[in-house]
């Protein structure tokens, strides 16, 4: 194991080598801080939170935040959702071999959707946002033949004492086109861009909208196709 060389970064300019070390100074060390991998930096702004940094890699840029914000993932299977006013198929079973996936089929014919209830983490970066993407199989024979599909989601929260009802907010698509796949593989939509969820704050439940838009250009597969649940991403603060 090298040697750390304890250190203290004071003046700009300071050449570091490839020295292993702790190092501290105003500013992030990504603008070309010199260091030896495995170094740390403690970066003490002027004002602000500090954040601590480690190096990764040779190049004087590489340099990761370490114990800042991170990013998150969580799974909602499709069973969680409750019919909207046009609901696709009731869930089912679908075997494959050493595989079984449970799914509720959304059809290209008219936009079907489902209500899907998301508690929000007491330490989520709230303006941040949420992010989604929707996953599943496809079911029917007829596989999509460089064609694509688009989901829309929208949803809005509610904390204690609030009515359950209120506004969505704007829908976001999240699609997946340009696919030729077959029956039974695996599909993933591509990460959508930031959800405008209403009223968006920890601890509350959201009341997420989450649709196929048989409208959109980008949906030009005709089949029903398989989904198995959505998920979320965001953003948790530091630690």
């Amino acid at each position: 194991m090298a040697d750390i060389t304890k250190s203290f970064r004071v003046n700009e300019g300071l050449i570091l080598g490839d020295t292993v070390g702790i190092f501290t100074g105003p500013d992030d060390p990504t603008s070309g801080e010199e260091a030896g991998v495995g170094s740390l930096f403690l970066r003490f702004p002027v004002s602000g939170i500090g954040s601590l940094w480690e190096k990764t890699d040779t190049d004087d840029a590489d340099w990761k935040e370490i114990g800042g914000n991170r990013n998150e993932c969580q799974f909602i299977p499709v069973e969680w959702g409750e019919d909207a006013a046009a609901p696709p198929d009731e869930s089912e079973l679908i075997t494959h071999t050493n595989c079984k996936i449970r799914v509720r089929q959304f059809d290209h014919a008219s936009s079907e959707g489902i209500l899907i209830p998301f508690e929000v983490p007491e330490d989520i970066v709230v303006a941040s946002g949420i992010f989604f993407e929707v996953c599943g199989i496809i079911t029917n024979a007829t596989g999509p033949s460089t064609e694509g599909i688009s989901f829309k989601l929208s949803g809005y929260s509610v904390g204690n004492d609030d009515d359950i009802n209120d506004t969505f907010g704007d829908e976001i698509e999240s699609k997946l086109t340009g696919i030729s796949y077959a029956q039974y593989d695996r599909f993933k939509t591509t990460k959508s861009t930031k959800v405008t969820i209403t009223n968006l704050a920890r601890g509350e439940l959201v009341n997420l909208y989450l649709y196929r838009d048989h409208d959109d250009t980008d949906d030009t597969y005709e089949q029903k196709i398989g989904v198995s649940g959505i998920k979320i991403h965001y953003s948790k603060e530091r630690i």
